[in-house]
This record gives C-alpha cells, sequence and structure tokens, in this order.
C-alpha cells in the first residue's frame, strides 16, 4: 500500500501530462491544414449534450465519485487520474466557455494555437524565470546563515538528521520547524510566492496573445485570447499540483478557485495587450498588469500563510510568533473564506467583462430570411 500510494502522485502526473499531448493535437491538425493551403474557417459543429453548459453538471459526480476511490488505494491508480482530468478540466472548460462566448474567436487555427501556447509554452518559460528566481533566492540566503554561526551549526544538525535519514517523518518535521517559523524564512516565502511568482507569472500567462502581437487584436479579441491563454496555464498547473487519498476532493474544489483567477487575470491582461497595440493606452496595460500581480499576490499570500497556520496548530505551535501571532491566526484560519470570497469576485468581474465586451461588438446585420442554427458553436 505505501509502495502504491508513492506510486499515484507519479502516475496522475504522466496521465496529466498525456492529456496535455492530446489537447496539443487540434493545434497540430490546424497547422497542418495551414500548410496544406486547406485552412479551417470555423470548428465543428458539437452536439448539444457536449457544450461546456452541459458538461459542467457533471463535475459534483465526478468530486463525488473521486472523494470515494481516493480512499480506496486498490482503485485509486485505475480511477483517480482520469477523474482527475476531469476535476480540472471541466470548470476550466465552463469558465473559458463563459469567458469568451459572443466575443470574436479568429480561426481555429488561431485559437487552439493561442491555447496550446498557454498550455506548454507559458508553463516553460514561467518555470524557466520561476527556477532562476529560486537559484537567486537560495543564494542570498546561503550567504546570510554563513554569516550566523548559531544558524550555521543547527543547519549542519539537520543536513546530518536526514543524510542519515533517522527519525520518522514527524520527528524529521519537528526538525525542520524552527527553520520554517523564523520570521526572516516566512518573509522571504512570503516575497517569493506573493511578488515575484506573481510578477513573473502574469507577464508570461498570456503568451497567446503576445504571439498575436502584429495581428491587431480588437479589445475584446484579445480578452477572449487571454482567457483562452489562461486557461491552458490553469490547466497544467492544477495537473502538475496532484493530490491524493483524503485531500484530492478538497484539493480538487480548491484548484477550480485557482483557474477563476488565472483565466479572469490573463483574459484581462489580453484585453490590456490589445487596447496597447491598438490605441496605445500602455498605462492602463501597466495598471492592469499591476492589479493582476496584486490579485495573485493577495491570493499566494493567503494561502501561504493558511499553511502556515495549519502547520503550526498540528504541531502546538500557535504561540511561535509573540506579538502579531494573533493576527497571523486569525489570517490564518480566515484564508479559506476570504479566498472564496475572491474567487466569487473574479468570477463575476470574468462574467461582467465578457457582458461588457459583447455590447461594445458594432451589431451585425441581420439576414433577409431568418437562419435556424442546428446547435451553437462551442469551444
Amino acid at each position: 500500500m505505501a509502495a502504491q500510494a508513492q506510486v499515484l502522485p507519479m502516475l496522475m502526473i504522466a496521465v496529466g501530462l498525456a492529456a496535455c499531448a492530446v489537447l496539443l493535437i487540434p493545434s497540430a491538425y490546424y497547422a497542418l491544414l495551414r500548410v496544406s493551403g486547406r485552412p479551417a474557417s470555423q470548428f465543428p459543429k458539437l452536439p448539444r449534450f457536449l457544450r461546456p453548459t452541459i458538461l459542467i453538471w457533471a463535475l459534483p459526480l465526478v468530486l463525488l465519485l473521486g472523494y470515494w476511490i481516493a480512499g480506496n488505494p486498490s482503485l485509486s491508480w485505475l480511477f483517480l487520474p482520469i477523474l482527475q482530468i476531469l476535476a480540472i478540466g471541466l470548470p476550466a472548460l465552463w469558465l473559458t466557455y463563459l469567458a469568451m462566448r459572443g466575443l470574436p474567436l479568429g480561426s481555429p487555427q488561431r485559437l487552439s494555437g493561442v491555447f496550446g501556447s498557454g498550455l506548454t509554452l507559458g508553463p516553460l518559460l514561467i518555470l524557466g524565470l520561476e527556477t532562476i528566481a529560486l537559484v537567486a533566492f537560495g543564494v542570498i540566503g546561503f550567504l546570510y546563515i554563513a554569516n550566523q554561526p548559531e544558524m550555521v551549526e543547527q543547519f549542519n544538525r539537520l543536513a546530518q538528521l536526514f543524510q542519515q535519514g533517522a527519525g520518522t517523518e514527524e520527528e524529521l518535521l519537528r526538525a525542520i520547524l524552527p527553520w520554517l517559523v523564523k520570521p526572516s524564512i516566512i518573509f522571504t516565502l512570503l516575497v517569493f510566492a506573493a511578488v515575484i511568482v506573481p510578477l513573473i507569472e502574469e507577464a508570461f500567462k498570456p503568451i497567446g496573445v503576445w504571439l498575436l502581437a502584429g495581428f491587431k487584436l480588437s479589445p475584446a479579441a484579445g480578452f477572449a485570447a487571454g482567457a483562452l491563454s489562461g486557461a491552458g496555464f490553469a490547466f497544467f498547473e492544477s495537473l502538475a499540483l496532484t493530490a491524493t487519498g483524503a485531500d484530492w476532493a478538497a484539493s480538487s474544489v480548491a484548484r477550480i478557485g485557482t483557474s477563476v483567477i488565472h483565466i479572469t487575470n490573463t483574459g484581462l491582461m489580453g484585453w490590456a495587450l490589445a487596447l496597447a497595440w491598438r490605441e496605445r493606452r500602455y498605462f492602463n496595460l501597466a495598471l492592469t498588469y499591476l492589479t493582476v500581480v496584486l490579485v495573485h499576490g493577495v491570493w499566494n499570500g493567503l494561502a501561504i500563510v493558511n499553511l502556515v497556520d495549519q502547520v503550526l496548530v498540528s504541531q502546538g505551535m500557535t504561540g511561535a510568533f509573540p506579538g502579531w501571532s494573533g493576527l497571523a491566526s486569525w489570517l490564518g484560519s480566515s484564508a479559506p473564506y476570504i479566498l472564496f470570497g475572491a474567487s466569487l469576485v473574479m468570477f463575476t468581474i470574468l462574467l461582467w467583462m465578457n457582458a461588457r465586451l459583447r455590447r461594445s461588438l458594432p451589431p451585425v446585420e441581420m439576414p433577409a430570411q431568418p437562419v435556424t442554427f442546428e446547435s451553437e458553436n462551442v469551444i
């Protein structure tokens, strides 16, 4: 059972990467059509039951089934990877549909290319830059510790403990906790997660929009492309952050809120980029960038505070920060509710932006004879 529990996260990541590869097939197909001189002008119409507004109703069943299967190790390895993809993909598909409906979308090749860029190129660039930033923080931390003899001694004891592999997981956690709860460590972690990471991610998540810089996108098309690029990034990130066991359902629900933040923020950046390119509204672009970085930073910061609070409570160390432990404890315990409220606010902004941009579109002349559509074009 223990070996199976260790293999399951790796299996889920492998199946997730396979799903990403499958999602890149449309982009390759439409690119091949373009090269062969037969570009497609629109996506094929999907059956009514495959509309995102219908598929989203399967999400509660997926979560309930996954919650039950996650508690059965003999079934988890077989079904949980597929349920993980559905639990992440269905909300992302629905949110993207709500962000893009009624807006100019462009050709199938453009749409699939924007999504594929957000799914692969964006995470690759972001991971590389965040790794460089993390190494820089590590070097600074090493230089700081090297000038503190007491910390050097503590660090050496901790390193020896890990090298010897002595002690249980609980004992190792107790050994590392004094480091984790140091105010300087927590402050550094907050700076990295709530400042550096949002600055990098919000600049490169709309990579699919950046690649369309020469096409003079309308603000509506920019918002739609940004939301689609953000959906690709959200899907990849959620697949990478797998959870198993009793935490699976709670983690999957939490990732829905993260998808709301990513898709809305990146949609706003796509809108601002289009305005900057068409109307030279660069101040609006800078203000939008700082706003989405702030939203992302607050989200990450609250998540870190909540995690630290959970660790302290589990180890009976709630008084580790005299003077402001009350505030930290309140933020930690209130973080899930604040994050839920932030998700609702960002979801409202997504709906409002879509409605506003649809109203801004020029009216379309109605045909002389009424036309009946069998089904709606969906994403």
